[in-house]
């Protein structure tokens, strides 16, 4: 009898011991999720910052007429160019293909212009793009590989540097062109990566231009599927 309580003891001394470890052990997980959650709190936060202090606003999606004849943006764009660019396009496309974004005057910007382009499913949208540029006789091979899905060419002519950024994947085609001063495409790498990762498109832009009203650092969560 004494040696079967002894044994009854220590099982539920073991029992006991391994609820302790089980209890400890979501409270380890916790911490470690609170920690992860904080350190993607302050990277979201430093983003935010970054966005303010080298991006302008979102730029205004050109508009074209409907069966109805009533203007309606060209695409369900979101983006933002950085410091110093126009938000409104020139009324119209150059070559029937680039928008151009000038430059705001005496706004000490470090861009000359930025231009862009957008198609659906065309499989000529890249060349097309491309053969706008006649500043070098041979493109080099697309370089890089920014936050997002982009071909990225990149060259310079006697005057100015140019980043062309040609969106991979899905149907809707968007182009964004860079042009700023010969010699300074490492200074301003920075810039670019950040604006190209303001890009959002069709359900994407809504979310953004959500984001972007609330002026938060804090990501949305996605709506709720009604």
């Amino acid at each position: 009898m004494i040696s079967t309580s002894a044994d009854q003891c220590h099982s539920r001394v073991r029992r006991l011991g391994l609820g302790l470890l089980l209890l400890a052990l979501p409270a380890c997980g916790l911490s470690e999720y609170e920690g992860l959650m904080r350190e993607k709190a302050q990277k979201n936060e430093e983003h935010f910052r970054n966005e303010q202090k080298y991006l302008d606003e979102p730029v205004q999606m050109p508009t074209q007429k409907n069966k109805e004849g009533k203007d309606v943006p060209l695409a369900n764009v979101f983006f933002r160019p950085p410091k110093g660019i126009r938000a409104k396009p020139e009324s119209e496309p150059r070559d029937n293909l680039l928008w151009y974004y000038p430059a705001v005057p005496k706004s000490g910007g470090q861009f000359t212009y930025v231009e862009m382009a957008f198609a659906t499913d065309n499989k000529e949208f890249t060349t097309e793009v491309l053969q706008k540029y006649q500043t070098v006789e041979d493109f080099p091979p697309p370089q890089r590989d920014p936050p997002l899905p982009f071909d990225t060419w990149e060259f310079h002519d006697a005057q100015y540097g140019y980043s062309i950024n040609v969106s991979k994947g899905g149907r809707q085609q968007v182009a964004v062109i860079y042009v700023f001063g010969k010699g300074r495409r490492d200074a301003l790498r920075q810039v670019i990566d950040l604006s190209l990762q303001s890009l959002a498109v069709d359900g994407q832009a809504v979310t953004a231009r959500q984001k972007y009203s609330q002026k938060s650092p804090w990501q949305l969560k996605p709506a709720p599927t009604p």
